[in-house]
């Protein structure tokens, strides 16, 4: 129980099933990797079992990325048209009560013949702002559920993984609201060898759909 750094998921900076909250201006200004995972303020609880393990973890109070709002790095702003900074700051409207807005992520793993296999549910909030209100006029956070699946382990001399997850945009499931994304599947494959000592090579493929 506290502040803590949660993850989980198969990628390398690439996260389809760890819906924990990231600092994206630490990682694009360039400070090490280390710090682009943000920790939470969260309850973990773990579950071991003969059968699968369990890990579930409640956030009471939404906590989103720390995402690029033009403050401290431009970016693409898609209803002017053009590059954005300090001049069209990104202005939120983000779930801010506790228990009411809280978040809810649980993970079932298991290892089989040294090759681990998980499930992962997801019920919270888009991380990174992902509409608009009627107006335009500020950045929201519709409601989210992620349903996902992983398996890793050896193949030949390396190590590979699978991961897909579904992203259902819970405030816009027919996909016809303009202001908020639609729905998506993503998909990540990847393979890492060692290819001498103290050197790692590895390739990732990423697709959303």
């Amino acid at each position: 129980v506290g502040r803590q750094v949660l993850t989980w998921g198969t990628g390398d900076l690439i996260f389809i099933n760890d819906l924990f909250p990231k600092d994206w201006q630490s990682f694009f200004i360039g400070r090490d990797n280390e710090y682009l995972k943000a920790p939470s303020d969260a309850i973990k609880a773990s579950l071991f079992g003969d059968w699968a393990n369990l890990d579930i973890v409640y956030t009471p109070q939404f906590d989103p990325d720390r995402h690029i709002d033009g403050t401290r790095l431009s970016y693409w702003n898609s209803n002017l048209g053009r590059l954005a900074g300090e001049d069209a700051v990104i202005h939120t409207n983000k779930p801010n009560s506790w228990f009411r807005d809280s978040e809810l992520a649980a993970r079932l793993y298991k290892n089989i013949n040294n090759y681990e296999f998980a499930l992962y549910g997801y019920r919270g909030y888009w991380k990174s702002p992902s509409g608009q209100n009627a107006s335009m006029s500020q950045a929201i956070f519709p409601d989210l559920n992620v349903y996902g699946a992983s398996i890793r382990g050896a193949i030949g001399k390396g190590i590979c993984n699978l991961e897909i997850g579904y992203y259902e945009s819970a405030d816009d499931l027919s996909g016809k609201n303009p202001l908020i994304d639609n729905s998506q599947m993503r998909y990540l494959a990847g393979y890492t060898q060692e290819i001498a000592r103290d050197f790692t090579a590895g390739v990732q493929y990423y697709v959303e759909q």
